[in-house]
């Protein structure tokens, strides 16, 4: 998805469900770019750092 310099990669991924072994669970991620003249100059995404 693009409206102007931002870009926005959306996707599913899936993982280890962590409290429950053999089973996946599945969540939504994204990834937000500010393309300038073709060349990325900012990303955001919604990772944390602990």
């Amino acid at each position: 998805m693009a409206e102007g310099d931002p870009v926005t990669l959306m996707f599913v991924m899936e993982y280890d469900h962590p409290d429950e072994p053999g089973q996946t669970c599945k969540t939504t991620w994204y990834d937000t770019f500010r393309v300038v003249d073709g060349m990325i100059v900012e990303h955001w995404d919604p990772a944390t750092i602990e």
